[in-house]
């Protein structure tokens, strides 16, 4: 009657129905994405108006904030200089590891989802600067504060945000 196994056989006809994705799933490669694209494009804009060396300060009167683009070899806020080739393992490493908790964790709180995105995006930022460029591209200039980028505020918010999530528990 049939030339093929009943388990090679196909329904014609029929809908087939795929689980719908848990709750809330889009949220961290949505925030990811985002963080990332931020970052990448902020340093593009700054890159194009601003020549090397040269100092902008957005607010007249405020002198303790300005922008100024600058390659930092070492981790966020201009700590551990040189060591950028460590920072690239541990980058992967992070991103890695995020990938593989949103692939086995089929639902994750929201402020979990949001705090590894900003995490991942940030970190996949900078992981991009230091293999194209050497460096991370630091261009926010606070004080006495290291430079940083929108990634170093991405990676510090997205840690702030798991650390509170984690408090509420």
């Amino acid at each position: 009657m049939h030339a093929l196994p009943a388990a090679a056989r196909i329904a014609v006809g029929r809908t087939i129905r795929l689980a719908p994705l848990p709750k809330h799933r889009w949220i961290l490669p949505l925030v990811s994405v985002l963080a990332f694209a931020a970052d990448q494009g902020s340093k593009v804009v700054l890159r194009a108006a601003l020549p090397d060396g040269a100092v902008w300060t957005p607010f007249r009167g405020v002198a303790w904030l300005y922008l100024r683009a600058g390659t930092n070899t070492g981790a966020a806020f201009g700590l551990f200089q040189g060591a950028g080739a460590v920072f690239v393992w541990v980058a992967a490493a992070a991103l890695v590891a995020i990938a593989w908790a949103y692939l086995r964790q089929p639902r994750m709180a929201v402020p979990v989802a949001v705090g590894l995105g900003l995490i991942a995006g940030g970190a996949a930022g900078n992981l991009l600067d230091r293999l194209l460029l050497g460096g991370a591209v630091d261009f926010v200039r606070v004080g006495p504060l290291p430079a940083f980028n929108l990634a170093d505020v991405c990676i510090v918010l997205g840690a702030a945000v798991l650390a509170a999530s984690q408090a509420r528990r």
